[in-house]
């Protein structure tokens, strides 16, 4: 996104000629901001909230692969279905994250009976308006736990996943390297918590160039690190 509106906007200067002069928010600031941060007291916050979530640890954690061939396949949702979810999230005030991440658990317990189920969810982690205009890595995968409980109703679970989802957010700037050297996992045989990760991103990425249409294409690379990724 930052890419390709710079080089569109850098494009439409010079052909107006002019000569774009643009100075960026440096990544240097955002890596001091890191260093204070892995000093206070919030990230001490953080560090508990996430130890008490996976204590005790999943029953069963996932094993490492080193075969990282992947495939992909390409769903359209239709557009009677996709009117009604739009019609079903804002009644229920959710997002669609929420909504298709609560499929996700829905189907685990359904088909195989799974309860206490944990995925990874890639975060932007530019949490103000000049990280978003910074190039460079800030996102954080974020481990979601979350228990099914048999008896409750499905809309139940819905708002339950959601109330404890957007409290996990509140720490998510907590790294999520640092949370697995302290739980150990390497010693219980594994270096993942999930091995299934749902990512989703509504970027909007330029439409033009100069008035030129800019044509977007996203590629697979043909490899995956993890099961499963939505």
């Amino acid at each position: 996104k930052l890419l390709t509106e710079q080089v569109a906007e850098y494009y439409t200067q010079i052909q107006n000629g002019n000569i774009p002069i643009d100075a960026q928010p440096s990544y240097l600031d955002y890596i001091a901001e890191e260093e204070q941060y892995l000093q206070s007291p919030r990230m001490k916050r953080d560090q508990i909230f996430w130890a008490d979530m996976f204590s005790p640890l999943p029953a069963a954690l996932p094993s490492e692969s080193d075969d990282l061939h992947g495939r992909r396949k390409s769903f359209t949702v239709p557009a009677s279905v996709q009117k009604n979810i739009e019609a079903y999230i804002k009644e229920k005030n959710i997002s669609l994250n929420i909504f298709f991440t609560f499929l996700y658990f829905l189907y685990k317990y359904k088909s195989c009976g799974s309860t206490d189920i944990v995925i990874g969810m890639p975060l932007l982690g530019r949490s103000s308006r000049r990280e978003r205009q910074i190039f460079g890595t800030f996102t954080n995968t974020l481990p979601f736990r979350f228990a099914i409980h048999p008896y409750e109703t499905a809309e139940n679970v819905l708002f339950d996943l959601s109330k404890s989802l957007k409290k996990s957010y509140a720490h998510q700037k907590y790294p999520y390297n640092l949370l697995m050297q302290d739980l150990h996992c390497s010693q219980n045989g594994s270096e993942r918590l999930f091995d299934t990760c749902i990512n989703y991103y509504n970027t909007i990425l330029q439409p033009t160039m100069a008035e030129n249409e800019i044509v977007n294409v996203e590629f697979y690379n043909g490899q995956q690190d993890y099961g499963l990724q939505i």
